[in-house]
């Protein structure tokens, strides 16, 4: 077999249903194309082979002029060789690639074909540090180049125990005093742009506690014995994810977070970078009175998902990860 980046040729020949699910067992999917550069990618790939070779490409049974992708959406681009698709005996149903262009054929055929590979690495590394890793032991940062692939990575992302974001490889050439800003990749099939030097945590899982607790000594101290800290809020997708744990349980009006004005500023106690705010309309207390230096989200009356400050000694349900 030969590969790149996405897909991998198994000189193994089968018929498509065979052959797509070889590819769900050691890999994802039978392969899309989402665009020219995946096609040369694949007629690189054949190298001598001189016959048509399956990729993930099906007739729409209900709509029998349309072509769907094995693994979910429908084929946007097309690279038909001429007089293709010619439905021979009504029976064509199946796609593959011969010399870079596109043939239908009889799903009954025994060809080769090509399978697609998403590879989940649960590690938790900055963008550029996940980019060196994966060129270093792989290809290359996924890209999402089509409905299709992010449908495909969407599912790899299931087998594992991910949060809701991975990096993928997309990122803005515009630079910030921050660092470049780049995307990541939620389980929920939406992007979010975050800075290069942003570390995600594949294994983060919020952890509300119905139990009333000051903030330092008692939920601060649980959090680090049951499970890892007081939960920071390191973006607005954080906070999304946050809120809509919490929409599960009969709260406090405000819940503790990680949140502490130590040395002048205001701090994540697991050390998570500052990148991201939510004060409420009172703005962030860059003074504040010396037992007002906790952090709570407010949960349900008055502006709901902003901070504030609280005396430290209030006690408040919390919430972990």
């Amino acid at each position: 077999s030969a590969t790149n980046t996405k897909c991998i040729l198994y000189v193994l020949a089968c018929c498509p249903i065979l052959a797509l699910t070889h590819c769900w067992q050691q890999y994802t999917d039978l392969a899309p194309v989402s665009n020219e550069h995946d096609n040369l990618k694949l007629e690189q790939l054949s190298g001598s082979i001189n016959r048509c070779i399956w990729i993930g490409l099906k007739r729409n049974s209900s709509y029998r002029e349309k072509w769907l992708w094995s693994g979910g959406g429908a084929a946007t681009m097309f690279f038909w060789a001429p007089g293709k698709p010619n439905n021979c005996h009504s029976v064509e149903d199946s796609g593959c690639v011969w010399i870079n262009r596109w043939n239908d054929a009889n799903p009954q055929n025994i060809n080769t074909f090509f399978c697609y590979r998403a590879i989940v690495v649960e590690e938790e590394q900055t963008w550029e540090e996940a980019l060196d890793y994966c060129r270093e032991h792989h290809d290359d940062l996924a890209s999402v180049a089509s409905e299709t692939e992010m449908l495909l990575i969407q599912r790899e992302l299931k087998k594992h125990n991910t949060t809701e974001l991975s990096w993928i490889s997309l990122f803005s050439c515009l630079g910030t005093a921050s660092g470049m800003s780049t995307v990541r990749i939620r389980k929920l099939h939406a992007w979010e742009d975050v800075y290069c030097n942003t570390s995600i945590d594949l294994h983060r899982t919020y952890v509300y506690i119905e139990e009333k607790y000051s903030w330092k000594e008692e939920a601060l101290k649980y959090c680090r014995e049951h499970h890892n800290d007081l939960a920071s809020v390191a973006s607005e997708t954080e906070m999304m994810l946050i809120q809509k744990e919490l929409k599960k349980h009969n709260t406090t009006e405000h819940v503790w977070i990680g949140l502490r004005f130590l040395s002048r500023e205001w701090l994540w106690v697991d050390k998570q970078e500052m990148g991201y705010e939510a004060w409420g309309d009172g703005g962030k207390p860059l003074c504040p009175h010396p037992k007002m230096k906790c952090g709570a989200l407010q949960v349900t009356g008055g502006t709901q998902g902003v901070w504030e400050a609280h005396d430290c000694v209030e006690r408040l349900n919390f919430i972990c990860y």
